[in-house]
């Protein structure tokens, strides 16, 4: 099923059930927008729309009864299966079953001190190997003053603008704040964190543009109109600079590729793979709350600090 959206006096469209779905769930739609579905009469709200009204909220348990106990004769109740009446009769003991414990437990604690006694050996043994070891190699430390484990960071291409180089350790800084941070505050505080590095980025290169960075292309295709979505995965980390990929997000910030800006020829013979080197400038947030200082497109937080989307308005794109 294909549905039409109609917003601010303009159609937009046509759209899959998914799709809509899609904008829905990331607030670019909202339930009481108009919808046109193919073979439909009129217009309608989305809420009204099979598959895309809000699923109704399960009814409320009903606890079960209380169990009663039956009533005996005289009046009084059959106390429940699980309280017994009466303690049951310890068990008689045996004749001889005491010096035969004792016997058990006396060979018990025999084995018990064999074995503290060799496991001291060991240890002593052990101990002596790691000290062997940690004076024959002087590059080893010990857990206090063990350095940090850079396993995780990004290694970033020496090949890439300086610029790139900056903007991307400054932004993989903050993934690693933010998995360890153990309470949601804390989390949204890294990310508010991030916004003022932003910020300080920017402010220092003077403005929003870039020029030359290296990537490759991870996404390319057009809307029925013909404009033209790109999503770039810069080099040497996971973050994605990209248009919006429809026009109804598109409304105010202009980023896909029209069919007659010279920069639609570029994208011509370009595939998904191909490495590119691409100049524009981010789109700023318009909302000086928001957690982001420039525009982020994804659908959670998680999202956000670990595989970024910053929005950009593409002036340049060119294959290596």
């Amino acid at each position: 099923m294909n549905i039409t959206i109609h917003r601010d006096g303009q159609n937009f469209g046509p759209y899959t059930l998914d799709q809509v779905r899609e904008y829905l769930a990331s607030g670019q739609l909202q339930l009481s927008d108009l919808g046109f579905c193919d073979g439909a009469a009129e217009w309608v709200p989305l809420a009204q729309i099979p598959g895309l009204s809000p699923a109704p909220p399960p009814p409320p348990r009903t606890p079960p009864p209380p169990q009663i106990p039956p009533i005996l004769a005289g009046g009084s109740r059959m106390p429940p299966p699980s309280v017994r009446t009466t303690a049951p009769a310890a068990a008689p003991a045996k004749k001889g079953s005491n010096t035969a414990v004792k016997s058990c437990l006396g060979c018990f604690g025999l084995m018990v001190a064999v074995l503290v006694v060799f496991g001291a050996i060991g240890s002593i043994g052990k101990i002596g190997r790691e000290e062997s070891n940690s004076s024959s190699n002087p590059s080893s430390s010990t857990a206090g003053n063990s350095s940090p484990d850079q396993s995780n960071v990004p290694v970033v291409d020496t090949s890439i603008p300086a610029s790139q180089k900056t903007f991307i350790t400054m932004v993989d800084s903050f993934k690693e704040p933010y998995d360890n941070a153990d309470t949601e505050i804390k989390k949204t505080n890294v990310r508010f964190g991030r916004k003022d590095a932003l910020s300080n980025f920017f402010s220092q290169a003077g403005s929003l543009q870039f020029d030359g960075w290296a990537g490759q292309v991870q996404k390319i295709t057009t809307e029925s109109d013909g404009s033209a979505y790109i999503s770039i995965k810069l080099e040497g980390t996971n973050i994605e600079i990209k248009t919006w990929n429809n026009s109804l997000s598109d409304i105010m910030s202009h980023t896909m590729i029209q069919r007659n800006d010279p920069l639609y020829q570029s994208l011509m013979n370009l595939k998904e793979g191909d490495q590119v080197l691409v100049s524009g400038t981010f789109v700023a947030s318009d909302n000086n709350d928001h957690p982001d200082y420039i525009v982020e497109q994804s659908l959670t937080e998680e999202g956000s600090m670990k595989e970024p989307e910053f929005l950009v308005k593409f002036s340049q794109i060119s294959k290596k």
